[in-house]
């Protein structure tokens, strides 16, 4: 929960530097709600799948720098990760299934994200039109962060890189794949 209400605070801080109308505060809860579980709990049905158990945390740095940024017009979709849980300390996934575990969630919240793209475009009221840029906007973010090959100084390593390690064919789609909604919603 705190970390869908950090992320919609983030939208919110928005809303009101915008000075954009107030109605929307539940309505981009709901859409904020809708990008992270989408995100993150085909995470865990297939970790599941696999015989493997995950833990999601949340960062409340990552949400703080968020409320930092929103102000400055930036949205920055740091609310928390998934880790794989350690069931017996002999255990040790092997990189196949950890890759399809944190590969599902950007792919999710891509074809969210492309599907918050129509309705936006054929939405009748304003309302849902809004909601749908914000799901679109929020979706593409979680994708586009959790692709990012990198390891943080502290040794925590980002979803990117433990999908590029495992398969880096899978890691190019997925980012040709955000490289073509974020053109796709440039032309249109």
């Amino acid at each position: 929960m705190a970390a869908l209400l950090g992320v919609s605070i983030v939208w919110w801080i928005q809303l009101l530097r915008g000075q954009g109308p107030l109605v929307l505060i539940p309505a981009f809860f709901a859409v904020a709600a809708v990008s992270i579980l989408v995100h993150e709990l085909p995470q865990k049905f297939m970790a599941r799948r696999l015989g493997l158990e995950i833990i999601f945390k949340v960062w409340g740095s990552g949400i703080f720098l968020g409320w930092l940024l929103a102000p400055l017009g930036i949205f920055f979709p740091a609310y928390g990760s998934t880790y794989v849980k350690q069931i017996d300390w002999w255990y040790n996934p092997k990189k196949d299934k950890i890759g399809v575990i944190f590969a599902i969630g950007p792919f999710s919240s891509l074809v969210l994200g492309f599907a918050l793209w129509i309705i936006r475009l054929l939405a009748a009221s304003s309302l849902l039109a809004e909601s749908a840029k914000i799901g679109y906007i929020t979706s593409l973010s979680i994708a586009v962060l959790n692709l990012i090959p990198m390891q943080a100084a502290g040794g925590f390593v980002w979803d990117g890189k433990k999908i590029f390690e495992w398969n880096r064919k899978v890691w190019v789609t997925l980012v040709i794949a955000s490289i073509a909604l974020i053109s796709l919603n440039a032309l249109f």
